[in-house]
């Protein structure tokens, strides 16, 4: 790992971590965003994890329109492709600001973000700050707010882990301190819900965390072709079954949180396997009790996917896809 700093003397108040792969048709308008930021005081760590494109040449570029910040923008080039939870936690290892946050290349932020955060978090002394955020998705916008049913961050643990809360970091301004005394790190080789995971261990510990009922990041669902989300079949089989075993040795005190993790990446898999019925019932009816007691499901998902490991895969499946296709159709 090769690392390209320009150094500064004071210590910033929030340093913004970006992870860059295959970026360059979304690049700019982050960029952009990023550096006309209102807050006078912001790091910027871009990792390039060895993308083929030219991301890093418009990085350098967009930098020469915004010269005040350049002495603020770290770089750390990847020698070799190591996954966004690597490149995160690289950015995370040379973070100098008081808090931290995450930006995904493919969206953008309000320019006033990260100071309305930032005073937001040293007004109320916040360790955490979770703000609303914009869907952004075939040419519409929707707001999605939060609305944390508590500040609780044990309860605040179980509210993430169904869901109810969105598991990203961009959307969360963290003490650095916190996740440095509590050694909090983002787990090797996990590249779905690594941000989930990495909030979820955080959570375990007394935290004091606050809400700002403000619409600030633009999440752009899907947009990028290349996004980890459209990696490969295998992958996101290998990366499921990792939530199940991750669900057992992070939130064993938490079985609520353990059991809907779990049963949300047990109904991802029915919806993306292709196994026989003999097979996917082999793998997975030991989960059986859990998908019985546990209310995170719709409770049509919960009946197919019961169905699905008691023997019957591919009549729930194929059910499951003409109900879904029929609802799209009325839908429009």
């Amino acid at each position: 790992m090769n690392s390209i700093y320009l150094k500064n003397q004071i210590q910033p108040k929030v340093s913004v971590i970006v992870p860059i792969y295959k970026a360059e048709k979304y690049l700019e308008r982050c960029l952009i965003s990023l550096f006309s930021q209102t807050l006078d005081s912001v790091e910027y760590i871009f990792i390039d994890d060895c993308s083929p494109d030219r991301s890093v040449e418009i990085l350098h570029s967009v930098l020469i329109s915004f010269p005040k910040r350049k002495p603020y923008v770290k770089i750390i080039q990847h020698q070799i492709n190591c996954g966004v939870s690597k490149s995160r936690q690289d950015g995370l290892n040379i973070a100098s600001g008081e808090y931290v946050i995450h930006c995904d290349p493919d969206d953008w932020v309000e320019y006033t973000m990260y100071e309305e955060m930032y005073n937001h978090a040293t007004h109320n002394n916040s360790d955490i700050v979770i703000c609303d955020y914009i869907l952004e998705q075939n040419n519409k916008s929707t707001y999605i707010p939060q609305r944390p049913q508590t500040l609780s961050s044990n309860e605040l643990l179980v509210q993430l882990a169904k869901g109810e809360i969105y598991g990203s970091l961009w959307n969360k301004l963290v003490r650095r301190e916190k996740i440095i005394n509590h050694n909090i790190e983002f787990i090797p080789g996990l590249n779905v819900c690594e941000d989930l995971f990495f909030f979820l261990q955080l959570l375990k510990h007394c935290v004091k965390i606050s809400y700002i009922a403000r619409q600030l990041y633009h999440y752009d669902f899907y947009t990028n072709p290349n996004s980890i989300q459209r990696k490969s079949l295998s992958n996101h089989i290998i990366q499921d079954e990792r939530i199940i075993e991750l669900s057992y040795a992070i939130l064993g005190d938490y079985p609520d949180a353990r059991d809907a993790l779990i049963c949300g990446a047990l109904f991802h898999l029915f919806q993306i396997q292709n196994c026989t019925n003999t097979e996917f019932k082999h793998k997975y009816i030991k989960y059986k009790k859990i998908i019985l007691s546990n209310n995170t499901l719709h409770r049509h998902y919960k009946y197919f996917l019961l169905g699905a490991i008691n023997g019957n895969f591919t009549l729930s499946r194929k059910l499951f896809f003409f109900l879904k296709k029929i609802k799209m159709t009325i839908n429009g």
